[in-house]
């Protein structure tokens, strides 16, 4: 998905997510259910920084300070625990202290307290460990901030474009992470366009096939005798009524 048109850096800016996400909304989604109105799209995206995200109100750890200063964003409600209680990730209108209503909780004030997870010695915000990214499965209370990371809510947690796309209906997918070589597009890299194009139509009589109801392999019988570009013709039509009728 590009940019259309000139593309001009100091005049439009970098590409970023946000662009990416309105060109899905807007421009994609929209034409694909009027070309295909009884279909679902499947998606399927890289692993780069724009595709990986998240929302303005996801649950993002690394977003959250340890106390109620300083600039935090304002998260969407959550639910933990076995009974699936209900967070809200501001204090509520209502709260006693003025100043506070409306505005996001700290991870140690509010967050793991309200959880029952704020140990009594306290907990500092993210640990050398943590900043240096060193992967250790063991380590789970080292910092607040790895605390609060590894609740199922926050795991659970998807990037905005995923949302995007399953809350309009459709299926989004991501190759696995940090090994290009089982990036779905590397496969085809080394199919020259020629052979893509050989194809493609090919691609589009199994499309057809597929949205009149045949499979199986009626499909391949079909692709065999399958004479016109555009569509099937009758009498294969006629033909694999026949067989699904005996």
């Amino acid at each position: 998905m590009l940019r259309v048109g000139r593309v001009d850096v100091l005049e439009l800016g970098y590409w970023i997510a946000e662009h990416l996400l309105e060109q899905i909304e807007c421009k994609v989604i929209p034409i694909f259910e009027a070309l295909y109105s009884d279909c679902v799209a499947v998606f399927a995206f890289d692993n780069s920084s724009n595709h990986a995200a998240f929302s303005k109100d996801a649950l993002v750890a690394s977003r959250m300070n340890l106390n109620l200063s300083g600039k935090q964003p304002v998260m969407r409600n959550t639910y933990f625990g076995p009974n699936n209680q209900l967070q809200t990730m501001v204090f509520p209108i209502t709260y006693h202290d003025e100043k506070l209503r409306g505005k996001p909780k700290g991870i140690n004030k509010q967050v793991l307290i309200e959880r029952e997870k704020w140990p009594p010695g306290g907990l500092i915000l993210v640990c050398k460990e943590c900043k240096e990214k060193i992967q250790d499965i063991s380590r789970t209370t080292c910092c607040a901030r790895r605390v609060i990371s590894l609740k199922p809510d926050f795991i659970a947690q998807k990037g905005a474009i995923e949302e995007l796309i399953e809350n309009a209906g459709h299926k989004c997918i991501f190759p696995p992470k940090f090994h290009c070589e089982l990036n779905f597009i590397e496969s085809l890299n080394s199919v020259n366009l020629t052979t893509i194009r050989k194809f493609s139509r090919k691609c589009w009589c199994y499309m057809d096939l597929y949205r009149k109801g045949i499979d199986g392999k009626l499909v391949e019988y079909a692709i065999k005798k399958y004479k016109s570009h555009r569509r099937i013709s009758e009498c294969v039509l006629e033909e694999l009524n026949k067989f699904t009728n005996d």
